[in-house]
């Protein structure tokens, strides 16, 4: 299954692109199932205190199949004042 996926905040910085394309062998991947994988391949993922995924707009629960129309979006946490 292949996904593209937009990304936002501090990720968007170190990752030089607002989206990617990636793609998941197995048939039906969770939105956890695509957290682990992109932080194997970006570190820095894993380095964050959270990083929220947005399914066609609204926040995504863990265990929420991703179907390949889905639109996703890795949301970085938010500092401000």
């Amino acid at each position: 299954m292949k996904f593209s996926i937009l990304v936002f905040g501090i990720l968007r910085e170190q990752l030089s692109t607002s989206s990617l394309e990636w793609e998941i062998a197995q048939e039906h991947c969770t939105v956890a199932d695509l957290l682990n994988e992109l932080k194997t391949t970006y570190p820095m993922i894993g380095t964050l205190k959270s990083v929220a995924v947005a399914i066609n707009g609204e926040y995504a629960i863990p265990d929420y199949i991703i179907r390949p129309t889905d639109e996703i979006a890795l949301i970085p946490p938010v500092s401000g004042g």
